[in-house]
């Protein structure tokens, strides 16, 4: 059975300077902690990332979207501030973040999970164009179980 092709979307208040844009990856099989399940693998490196200043993301369909072009490529973990003190930059604004990826199994009946170690402040997260979890909290850990 081949690879499921995946594309998870996420909206946080955050900012970036532009890149070039990446395509489709197979998250690496490592873990930030030796603690916890078997099966885990970790989505670094390259995403891609949108700012959208005027909020207009959702009624633009941004989670849809397939192509690249728009979006600029950034190294997670990301910080779109660092060195910028401006009020502007700490009152933040809305941007997305991106990563188009193949399921590193072919078995589609396994229960997956994604963990995002730190989001700054508010984040929603698309797979596939459907929303499948909201997150409230700065720079806290949280989970979204995917069915």
């Amino acid at each position: 059975m081949p690879a499921m092709r995946l594309a998870l979307g996420l909206t946080l208040l955050a900012l970036v300077a532009p890149a070039a844009a990446q395509a489709a990856d197979v998250p690496t099989a490592k873990t930030l902690y030796r603690d916890g399940p078997e099966g885990r693998f970790l989505m670094e490196g390259d995403w891609l990332f949108r700012l959208d200043a005027a909020d207009r993301g959702v009624r633009s369909r941004y989670y849809r979207q397939r192509s690249t072009s728009g979006w600029s490529t950034v190294k997670v973990p990301h910080a779109w501030n660092v060195g910028d003190h401006s009020i502007a930059s700490m009152n933040g604004s809305v941007g997305w973040y991106r990563k188009d990826f193949e399921l590193p199994s072919a078995s589609a009946a396994l229960d997956w999970a994604v963990r995002f170690e730190s989001v700054n402040y508010r984040s929603t997260v698309w797979l596939n164009g459907r929303r499948v979890g909201r997150n409230a909290g700065a720079y806290l850990p949280f989970s979204v179980l995917l069915d």
